[in-house]
């Protein structure tokens, strides 16, 4: 009885992992799985394009504003960003990069 448990679920997981509703990333720890995914924030400061969302996952990985590589939200009680990594996944960590010119760099 188990056996046969053991290899539906077996059939489930392939299924689904072939369909795309799965991925597995074999273990890898060094992956960004936010790199080029839709992103979203809060606001946009200025209504500025360079300053949308897309901008902190896009691979460019300079600190300032001056390199186009960085995203900002308006002045607000409560930004927030967010990414759609596609399916669900079992994240173990979040790297941030803050920028580096201006405030001290204490921006997040």
């Amino acid at each position: 009885m188990f056996a046969l448990i053991y290899n539906l679920l077996q059939f489930c997981y392939d299924y689904l992992r072939r369909a795309g509703f799965i991925r597995v990333l074999e273990g890898r720890r060094d992956v960004n799985v936010a790199l080029r995914r839709p992103a979203w924030q809060s606001s946009v400061y200025l209504n500025n394009a360079w300053r949308r969302a897309d901008k902190s996952n896009d691979g460019n990985t300079a600190t300032t504003f001056a390199d186009y590589s960085c995203s900002s939200t308006g002045h607000e009680l409560h930004p927030w960003w967010a990414v759609d990594l596609g399916s669900p996944l079992h994240v173990d960590g979040v790297n941030f990069t803050n920028r580096a010119e201006g405030v001290g760099g204490c921006r997040l």
